[in-house]
């Protein structure tokens, strides 16, 4: 597929997309964010960002900036040389000369496979099921907002129903686990005094997560 120019992009414009390219430069304190050989398709708001890329018919240009949204000027993540991908709103904009050009708006969306990072991380520093579940529930929580106020839910390796069913199955493990402790906790406390009481201790899982780029 031949690049072409990125007035292609106003057959997009204000409807949510995933992209991949190589992240070349920063400008404007990094809230803008140049990527070469870039491709661009329209989401289904299901497939993960890399099935997406996988498939044709979307555009590719030689490079294409994405920047902050939402009003915000929003550092992006400092991936320099490093292939990358999301979601974002395909916008347009006025260049300082006066002439208008197109952008992918990337920030303000929430990458689930970043969270599933962050819960194995809580997992192997022995967090409590509590925490995991406050954070299990944010997650699920998201996803049911999906696309309010302009902000999206994705997922570089994994469809969003899928981590969906993922995050429920965990959540309904979480509670059962935060059930069951407390019961004990509360037979040991109405048999009276006990030594050596040991509260039931479930060690979480880590979630499966696929690789990203």
């Amino acid at each position: 597929m031949k690049p072409t120019t990125r007035s292609s992009l106003k057959t997009l414009l204000n409807k949510v997309v995933a992209f991949k390219g190589w992240t070349a430069s920063y400008r404007h304190d990094a809230t803008w964010v140049c990527i070469q050989n870039a491709y661009v398709i329209e989401w289904d708001m299901d497939s993960s960002v890399q099935q997406m890329v996988a498939k044709p018919g979307g555009l590719k240009f030689d490079h294409l900036w994405l920047s902050s949204d939402l009003g915000e000027s929003k550092r992006q993540k400092n991936l320099l040389y490093k292939e990358t991908g999301g979601v974002g709103v395909v916008r347009k904009y006025k260049r300082s000369d006066g002439s208008f050009d197109y952008t992918v708006k990337s920030n303000d969306r929430y990458d689930l496979h970043e969270l599933y990072e962050d819960l194995n991380r809580m997992i192997s520093n022995g967090v409590s099921d509590k925490e995991l579940l406050l954070h299990v529930n944010e997650a699920l929580r998201r996803i049911e907002n999906q696309g309010k106020n302009d902000k999206y839910v994705y997922s570089i390796s994994n469809s969003l129903s899928k981590t969906k069913a993922e995050l429920v199955a965990r959540k309904n493990e979480l509670e059962r686990y935060i059930k069951s402790s407390q019961e004990k906790l509360e037979t040991a406390t109405n048999n009276g005094p006990c030594k050596n009481l040991e509260l039931v201790k479930f060690k979480s899982k880590p979630l499966a997560r696929g690789k990203g780029f």
